[in-house]
């Protein structure tokens, strides 16, 4: 391990905080990522639907003020074609 790698995470973890720091301190920057982690979030949800051969789609709540996932019936050939492509993975 060189001298380099301790002083590049401490820059890191420097900058990063001062970033976390302006995004807090400016609203209209913390409007903006709180409304991208929310989208990360549904997303997140969305694809493990998928997963489970459920389709679903990420929205945003506006009336509660984050997101909610729509979910439909699991399909017995969106599974099929899933698992497919898992095992081609393989």
């Amino acid at each position: 391990m060189s001298d380099q790698q301790p002083n590049a995470a401490r820059r890191a973890l420097i900058v990063g905080g001062a970033f976390a720091l302006v995004v807090y301190a400016v609203p209209f920057l913390r409007f903006v990522f709180h409304t991208l982690i929310t989208l990360v979030h549904e997303l997140g949800h969305a694809l493990a639907a998928w997963a489970f051969g459920i389709p679903a789609l990420p929205a945003f709540d506006f009336v509660y003020g984050g997101g909610v996932t729509m979910h439909q019936g699991r399909s017995t050939g969106l599974m099929i074609l899933i698992y497919l492509a898992f095992a081609a993975l393989a």
